[in-house]
Order: C-alpha cells, then sequence, then structure tokens
C-alpha cells in the first residue's frame, strides 16, 4: 500500500509527464523545480485588521515557517495597547516578511509606551513599503524596532515621529536600534525621530580591544535619507549625540546614496556620530566603514561638529581603529559653534572626489597639517578633493525643495550652477542614485543626481501632471479639451515623481474623461493612412494581479472590445490593442518588477501604416528610459467612443490601479527612443515651461 508521499509523488510524476507532452521541456522543467522544492514550507496572511495581524504573527511565531504576510494596500493598523512588556507585536524569532502595499502601522496617540517590534537572536524580519509611525520607549533604544543580535531588512519603508525618551543613556536609535545583528536598509526614510543617541537610526558593536568576532554589527544603508530627526539630552545629562544616525563599536558599514539634512543634536554630531569603529576583531578579520555619495548638509549640532563627529576610545579600552573610506561625498552648510562640518580625534581615509566647506571646513584625513578659516587641524587631502573657503554660491547651492527616500522627498539635490555636477569617481558610483533614478554623465558628488527639465515633445495632446488638479491639457493649443472634476470620491493627492501624484486605494478613485480625437487611436488604411501614438507615463505600485493605468475600450455585443488597455500585471508592463474582431496582449519579458513600491517610468509606442506598396507595423515597450520590448501592433481601427478611464477598468469596475500615477503624456506620434530617454532621465525635474490653468479653470471646457 502506497504512503501519502508516495502517492503525492506519483501524481507530480503524472502531472510532469503530462505538461511535457502538452507544454515541452519549459514545463517539465518547471515541475522539476516544484517538486524539488516542494519540501520548502511557508504560510501566507492577509490580515485586515490589527487584531488580525496580531494574531497571525502569532501563528506565524509559532509555525517555524518562512513566512510571508501582505498587508491591505495603503490600510492603517493602529495599535492601543502592547502585545508583551514594550511590544505591540509579538517578540519575531523566526524569519517573517511582512509586505506593507502602502500601510501605514502606528500607536495611538493615547496608548501606554511601546515600540513596535522586538527581533530576537534567531529572528529575522523583513519590511517592505511600511510606514511604522509613532512608537514610544523609555527602555533601550528603538521606538520602531530592536533587533538584539538578528538580522532586519526595511525596503521602501518610512519611519517617523518615534520617540526614545532617554531614560537611560544609551538608548539609542529613534526608530531603529541594531545591537550586535545586521541590518539592511534600502530605499527607506526616517524623519522626525527622536532619542539620546542617533535620532533616526543606531547602530552597537562589540567595543573591547579587539572585538569579539562575533560581536560585529553589520550595517548597510543605500538610497535612504535621514531628515529631520533629533538627539536629545537624556535624563541624567548624557546623550546629544548623532541626530541623524549613529554606529558606535565594531562594525562592518557600507553607506551609499544617503542624504543626512536637518537633523539636529543637543550636543556634538548633529548630522552623524561615529565612534571607536575598530580595525579587526579577535580572529584578526579586517573590519570596514565606507562613505560613498552621501550629501551631509544643514544638521546643526548645539556644540561641536554640525556635520559629522568621528572619535574612539574615551572610556573604553581601545582598539586598533580604522579609517572610514570616504568618497564622492559632500559636506556642508551645517551648524555648530565648534567645527561646524567635522571634527574628530582620528583620521578619514579619504578616497577622493569630496567637496568640503564652504568656508567652515569639513574634514580631518590623516595628520597633514590645514588650517581652514579657524576650523580643526590635521587635514590630508586627495588631489581631487575640494575645500570652499568662500560664498555657497561656490559650491553652486543645494536645492530645499522635495523630498528624497521612499516617500519622494528629495532635499539637499545639486543646482544647476553646482560644482558636484560630474565631478565624481565613477568608480564608486552605483548604476542610480539615491532616488533610484540613473546617473547621468560621469555622475556626481553626493547622494542625489542633478536633473535638468527636458522640453516637452511635439504633438503632445494630452498631459496629466496631477499637480494641482486632474485635467486633460492640450499642449499645443493651451485649450482644455475636458477634465475629471476633482470630486470628494477622486485619488489622493500624494507626492510624485514630479510634483504631485494621484494616488488610487479603491476603485470609487478612478478617473473618466469624455471620448475626443486627442486620445483616440486611428488608423486610416482606406486612405492609404496610418497611425503613430505614443503614452508614458511615472507609476508606482507594491500590487500583484492586474492594476489597470489606462483603459480606452469600448464592448460589443460580441464581447470583444475595441481600443487601447496599457496596465501592469504582476508587475510587468502590458499593452492590448482590439479593434472589435480580435484583440492581442503584448507584455514585456520577465524580469521586469515593477510593482517594488517605487517610481517607474513606463512607455508604449505604436507605428502602424497601411500602404499600397506594402505596410509596417511596430510597437515598442520602454521601462526607465530603455527599450525592453518590440510587438508587432497589427493595422486595423482602435477608435471608439468609450471615456478614457485612468486608474480603472472599461467593464469591471473593481478592477482598479493599487497604487500612483503621475505625469500621464498621450502624443499623437511615435516618440523616439531618445526622447523618451530624455524624460526618464530628466526625474524628478520634470518638463520645462509647465504653465498654471487659466483665470476660468475649473469651469473652462
Amino acid at each position: 500500500m502506497k504512503t501519502n508521499q508516495q502517492i503525492q509523488l506519483s501524481n507530480l510524476w503524472k502531472s510532469l509527464s503530462h505538461n511535457l507532452y502538452r507544454f515541452g521541456a519549459g514545463a517539465a522543467i518547471l515541475m522539476i523545480v516544484a517538486l524539488c522544492s516542494a519540501t520548502s514550507r511557508a504560510a501566507t496572511f492577509s490580515p485586515t485588521t490589527t487584531a488580525a495581524l496580531i494574531n497571525d504573527l502569532k501563528t506565524a511565531e509559532a509555525n517555524g515557517e518562512d513566512d510571508v504576510i501582505y498587508l491591505s494596500p495603503y490600510a492603517v493598523y493602529k495599535l492601543t495597547a502592547a502585545d508583551n512588556g514594550e511590544n505591540g507585536f509579538p517578540q519575531i524569532t523566526t524569519k517573517i516578511r511582512i509586505v506593507g502595499n502602502g500601510a501605514i502601522i502606528e500607536r495611538d496617540a493615547n496608548a501606554p509606551t511601546f515600540r513596535f517590534f522586538t527581533v530576537f537572536y534567531t529572528g529575522n524580519l523583513t519590511l517592505e513599503n511600511l510606514t511604522l509611525r509613532g512608537g514610544k520607549t523609555v527602555g533601550w533604544g528603538g521606538a520602531a524596532i530592536y533587533n538584539l543580535a538578528s538580522e532586519i531588512t526595511l525596503m521602501g519603508s518610512v519611519f517617523e515621529n518615534n520617540l526614545v525618551d532617554g531614560k537611560y543613556v544609551n538608548a539609542c536609535g529613534g526608530a531603529v536600534y541594531n545591537y550586535m545583528g545586521k541590518v539592511t536598509i534600502d530605499r527607506s526614510t526616517f524623519r522626525n525621530n527622536t532619542a539620546p543617541g542617533g535620532g533616526g537610526f543606531a547602530s552597537d558593536g562589540d567595543s573591547g580591544a579587539p572585538p569579539a568576532a562575533n560581536q560585529v554589527a553589520n550595517v548597510t544603508i543605500n538610497n535612504s535619507a535621514f531628515i529631520y530627526n533629533s538627539a536629545t539630552i537624556a535624563y541624567n545629562g548624557a546623550g546629544g549625540m548623532g541626530g541623524g544616525f549613529l554606529l558606535r563599536g565594531a562594525h562592518n558599514a557600507d553607506v551609499s546614496n544617503v542624504t543626512v539634512a536637518y537633523n539636529k543634536s543637543a550636543y556634538i554630531g548633529g548630522g552623524v556620530f561615529l565612534h571607536t569603529l575598530a580595525k579587526e576583531d579577535s580572529n584578526n578579520n579586517l573590519l570596514h566603514a565606507k562613505f560613498t555619495n552621501l550629501t551631509i548638509a544643514q544638521n546643526r549640532a548645539t556644540s561641536i561638529a554640525g556635520g559629522i563627529y568621528w572619535t574612539a576610545c574615551g572610556a573604553y579600552t581601545c582598539p586598533i581603529v580604522l579609517e572610514p573610506e570616504v568618497a564622492n561625498t559632500v559636506i556642508a552648510n551645517n551648524i555648530a559653534p565648534s567645527y561646524k562640518n567635522y571634527d574628530t580625534n582620528h583620521g578619514f581615509n579619504s578616497k577622493g572626489h569630496n567637496v568640503l566647506g564652504p568656508g567652515i571646513g569639513s574634514f580631518l584625513f590623516g595628520n597633514a597639517t590645514y588650517n581652514i578659516n579657524g576650523d580643526v587641524t590635521g587635514f590630508t587631502l586627495d588631489p581631487t578633493d575640494k575645500f570652499i573657503t568662500g560664498s555657497l554660491s561656490q559650491l553652486g547651492g543645494l536645492s530645499s525643495t522635495g523630498v528624497a527616500g521612499s516617500d519622494g522627498l528629495r532635499p539637499q539635490a545639486p543646482v544647476s550652477t553646482s560644482l558636484l555636477i560630474d565631478k565624481a569617481d565613477p568608480a564608486f558610483c552605483s548604476a542610480t542614485d539615491q532616488l533610484g533614478l540613473g546617473r547621468v554623465g560621469t555622475c556626481d558628488i553626493g547622494a542625489i543626481e542633478y536633473r535638468d527639465c527636458v522640453a516637452p515633445p511635439s504633438d503632445m495632446t494630452a498631459w496629466w501632471p496631477f499637480d494641482d488638479y486632474y485635467f486633460l491639457e492640450d499642449f499645443a493649443t493651451w485649450s482644455f479639451l475636458n477634465h475629471a472634476n476633482p470630486n470628494p470620491n477622486g485619488p489622493l493627492q500624494t507626492s510624485g515623481m514630479v510634483g504631485g501624484a494621484a494616488t488610487f486605494t479603491n476603485a470609487s478613485h478612478v478617473l473618466t474623461v469624455p471620448s475626443q480625437n486627442d486620445i483616440n487611436l486611428f488608423n486610416y488604411c482606406a486612405v492609404d493612412g496610418g497611425a503613430a501614438f505614443s503614452i508614458d507615463a511615472w507609476v508606482k505600485t507594491s500590487a500583484s494581479g492586474l492594476q489597470v493605468i489606462l483603459d480606452k475600450r469600448q464592448f460589443g455585443m460580441t464581447g470583444i472590445p475595441r481600443g487601447y488597455h496599457l496596465f501592469l500585471h504582476n508587475g510587468r508592463l502590458g499593452f492590448q490593442l482590439a479593434d472589435g474582431i480580435s484583440y492581442a496582449n503584448f507584455i514585456t519579458p520577465s524580469p521586469t518588477n515593477l510593482n517594488d513600491g517605487q517610481w517607474h517610468f513606463i512607455a508604449v509606442t505604436i507605428y502602424v501604416r497601411c500602404q499600397r506598396n506594402g505596410s509596417a507595423f511596430e510597437g515598442k515597450m520602454y521601462v526607465d528610459g530603455n527599450e525592453v520590448h518590440q510587438f508587432q501592433p497589427g493595422g486595423l481601427d482602435y477608435s471608439n467612443n468609450a471615456p478614457l478611464r485612468i486608474g480603472g477598468h472599461s467593464s469591471s469596475p473593481a478592477l482598479f490601479f493599487n497604487g500612483s500615477l503621475d505625469e500621464i503624456e498621450i502624443f499623437q506620434r511615435t516618440l523616439s527612443g531618445a526622447e523618451i530617454k530624455a524624460l526618464y532621465e530628466a526625474g524628478w525635474a520634470g518638463k520645462c515651461g509647465k504653465k498654471t490653468p487659466p483665470p476660468c479653470w475649473p469651469e473652462c471646457k
């Protein structure tokens, strides 16, 4: 008699043989992969309430599996009481991944004091596209997350308004505190968090001489921002160290494409505080700290070092101290009574292409002597480093508009006259900047690449910028053809790639625009004519399944539509063309992960021409400025009288775009690859000469 496992294996092999016959070797390989991974277990959860989330976390902890929890898109999960001790949720001791889908977890303002998560020794917690807000603790720091010798990964997330009130001097990390664990932070924003040490984030490794090999903290921070955080004085008078973040003790630290701005410290290190970073551990393993393409600006300390403070030992037995490597970094315009930008009693290892100043000194490199405007002595400069001793105009200035990180903020981007532009060393630059946009030219010093606005391409017939109004704009004649009324049930106005964006969280947010020629796709084959058509947009979503961007289709009695449909399907860009007789879906090949919670630029171009001496059909699809797919669109007419739906489906009202859309444009011609590349590279700078609505708005049409 066969066991259940033998029966299951037999059925799997039967299915494998069947799929090999029907679909070929590719399906067989997929089945083999599934068979080989059949023993890997994982549970998924989709809680819609706070109580359900707590229960699902308890279940995930108990089952010992690698579990995934999907939160409801843009939902708010509010905690009113602690689950255990000072923790709002169960302690994490297993591997759990929480996909936020733009959701918020917050502590109720009237709730008792507690943090959200403690990750304990064997735990491994991943957060994606999630906001943690309002955590509070008087314990050992980390009002959002306390990571105790475990592993956490924070991707595309926001940590704001979390508070460690400073009962203990070592209460560090206003949002996140790491003790001898592993932390990866990517595309995340820390803002308005408070603690005595490391207002936004703090990490401690062993401070022994030498430090124990198993007590080295590992920290990686990429493409993120620390803004408006505070390091306060604790109850016993200590603290006030590192308004943005703090690293102390033995570390392997890699920090790149990070903005540290507008933070403040009640004592030293307004932006960053570094302490006793050891050169090697007890097993003689070399340790490192690398800082690449950082922008440290507009931070403030009440005593010493407005930008970054690096010291060692103090009351500790001093290990052999490393010299942190710094490249392509700007430290400027920070404020403190002493050593406004930089103070240290040890050195940095300059890898070059750093900008320090203006006029107030910045860095200590090695042992050579420099004295810049009375600031700290002991500078060793690489020939490519620059001290700015005059006015801010020499630096070219840094803008203070917009934002950085996952929510679109971009403070401290260089302006057009900045000497930061194209002055970085490409050997240290990543392919993209802090905002995930491609580096341009040689690449710039600092976290954010300079972007210049681009002239709008010709023959634009529709443009939805979503900055202030939801309207359809005829760019050529500057006449308002029609618009979607900004009613209370419309999409949410949120931060976009360029100014504002429209965020859709339910089907009632869908925008409808009456049909007109400027948004139709025609093809006049009968008169030896044809069609040229282009659509582009910035999109941001974490959702899987069908996500409708634009839908202009009319359904007849046969059920076959006529028109076009722009969409994402499981993170891949898709485009449908239908002529009322048949239809075709064109989808970019894998892997195209556009549902990672970040902004992406997508475009589709169509060229269809029916000629007596032969026809030409060409369709192209672009992602982030690069052509990723070609297709044959066919030669029939796709025009119709149906309205254009933005963010919604033409025949299934429950289907909508679960995310944000920005800068949707339609052209009655085929854009070139170079034009699409330029629109993408303009990024947050957008298009030049954007006009404001006429005085008759919104009544005019």
